[in-house]
C-alpha cells in the first residue's frame, strides 16, 4: 500500500477494504505520479534550477491539485484523531497531511450552517479533492517517480523514432 506502512493494523485492514469499495490506491498513486511529473515539467519550463534535486525539492513542496488519500481513509484517520487516538506512528509526511486535513475539516464544518449537517465521510469526499499545499511525498519517492516518468517518455520517443 502506498499510504503508510506505519499505520496500525486496523487501519491497514480498512485500507485493504477501501481498495475494493472506492478509488483504488493504485489509481490514486497513478494520478499522483502523473500530477507530480506534470508539475516537474512545468517547473523546468518556468524556473532555472542548478540540478534535478533542486527542481524535485521545489516541485514536491509546491501545491498539488488534490490530496492523494482516499476519502474513506481520510474519514477513518480523522475519526481516530477526533477520538483522541494518537497517530504519530505514521510517516511524518502522512501525519502532516492528515493534520492539515483535520484543520480544513474543522474550518469547513464551522463555516456555513448547511455544512454542519454533512457526515464526516461526505466532508472528507469534498476535502480530498481540494488543492493540497504540497505533494506530501519524500525526496526519494519524488525522484523515483520523476525518473521513472522520464525513462518512460524517452522509451516512447525511441519507439516512435524507430517506426
Amino acid at each position: 500500500m502506498w499510504v503508510s506502512v506505519y499505520l496500525c493494523q486496523s487501519v491497514q485492514l480498512c485500507l485493504k477494504f477501501e481498495c475494493i469499495e472506492g478509488m483504488k490506491d493504485t489509481e490514486l498513486k497513478g494520478i499522483r505520479d502523473r500530477d507530480l511529473f506534470l508539475a516537474y515539467q512545468k517547473a523546468l519550463k518556468e524556473h532555472s534550477f542548478q540540478n534535478q534535486w533542486e527542481a524535485i525539492e521545489y516541485v514536491r513542496k509546491s501545491p498539488a491539485p488534490r490530496f492523494y488519500i482516499s476519502s474513506k481513509v481520510c474519514s477513518l484517520l480523522l475519526g481516530k484523531l477526533f477520538a483522541g487516538q494518537r497517530l504519530e506512528q505514521m510517516h511524518p509526511l502522512s501525519y502532516r497531511r492528515i493534520k492539515h486535513l483535520e484543520r480544513m475539516y474543522k474550518n469547513y464544518v464551522s463555516g456555513e450552517v448547511g455544512k454542519k449537517g454533512l457526515s464526516r465521510e461526505r466532508v472528507c469526499e469534498i476535502l480530498v479533492d481540494m488543492p493540497a499545499p504540497e505533494f506530501y511525498i519524500s525526496n526519494l519517492w519524488a525522484t523515483r517517480i520523476i525518473n521513472k516518468e522520464i525513462n518512460r517518455h524517452n522509451n516512447e520517443r525511441l519507439r516512435r523514432n524507430a517506426i
